[in-house]
């Protein structure tokens, strides 16, 4: 295959070790929200997951609570991204027995500064 699948191109859901509790656990144990900016709205990191399980190609957008375009304070995204990058639990997906490349997101919920939820 010659392109990346979502997802949710199939039924597996979330393909992480540990599912989506472990996800949430490196989220909230590193996430520092001591003295952070008032920021609100929302944060999306889509990465690819490659047929190794290897992560790269982040990219991240964030919006406000009406869904406009945002620009966080990089206190908070450039934690978010880091964290992100640090997950290595990622597994592979497969389609008619061949390991395939495909993309993932996960969708922040901020409220002043605090992760209050993660998504999907």
């Amino acid at each position: 295959f010659n392109y990346q699948f979502q997802y949710f191109n199939d039924s597996k859901g979330l393909l992480y070790e540990g599912g989506k509790r472990a996800i949430k656990k490196a989220f909230y144990e590193s996430y520092k929200s001591d003295n952070m900016p008032m920021d609100s709205g929302l944060i999306r990191i889509r990465f690819i997951v490659n047929c190794a399980g290897e992560t790269g190609w982040f990219r991240l957008l964030a919006m406000d609570e009406n869904y406009n375009e945002k620009v966080f304070a990089k206190e908070i995204t450039n934690q978010l991204m880091d964290i992100a990058k640090g997950l290595d639990g990622w597994k592979t997906k497969e389609i008619k027995d061949q390991k395939i490349d495909y993309y993932q997101y996960l969708i922040f919920v901020i409220n002043k500064g605090k992760i209050t939820k993660i998504l999907p």
